[in-house]
């Protein structure tokens, strides 16, 4: 039976649908994964987040949302929006999730005055100070996060151009 699925995993990569196969064999069982921004991370009993989830948006989609939101006109639609996408909140409704067990927490900016932006994997401990820092930048940057069973797996900083 393994040898089976060995094989049907090997003809998906070859049928042309590489990179989605190699995602799905490599997303660690799945979950759902979610945009948005953290607005604290919680440390009574169990460590979890306060999630408030977004759309990015791009396009022709974008430019609508854009215009909805009055930052651009049917005039400006082209350029108004400099790097071509949005960040659109349509509800300000707020989720806790408490994290899994070996979560995963992925910054890209993290020190990026002396390292460039890059991946870096932190402790929750340390996501947890940066996170309740509200004299910091952190809470306003967008994350990725990936729900699996209603616990956070893993985060990961979005980079903002």
């Amino acid at each position: 039976m393994q040898r089976r699925a060995i094989l049907l995993i090997f003809l998906a990569l070859l049928a042309g649908g590489g990179v989605y196969a190699w995602i799905f064999l490599n997303s660690g069982g799945g979950g759902t994964e979610k945009l948005g921004f953290i607005n604290g991370v919680t440390t009574n009993g169990n460590y979890g987040i306060v999630f408030d989830e977004v759309e990015w948006l791009t396009g022709e989609e974008g430019e609508n949302a854009a215009i909805e939101a009055g930052l651009c006109t049917e005039e400006t639609r082209v350029t108004c929006l400099s790097n071509d996408f949005i960040i659109n909140n349509p509800s300000e409704t707020t989720q806790n999730f408490e994290f899994a067990t070996g979560i995963v927490i992925t910054m890209q900016t993290l020190n990026m005055e002396q390292n460039g932006v890059r991946d870096r994997e932190i402790t929750r401990e340390e996501f947890e100070e940066l996170l309740n820092d509200s004299r910091a930048h952190w809470r306003n940057l967008p994350y990725r996060i990936t729900v699996k069973s209603g616990l956070v797996t893993s985060i990961a900083e979005v980079y903002v151009p």
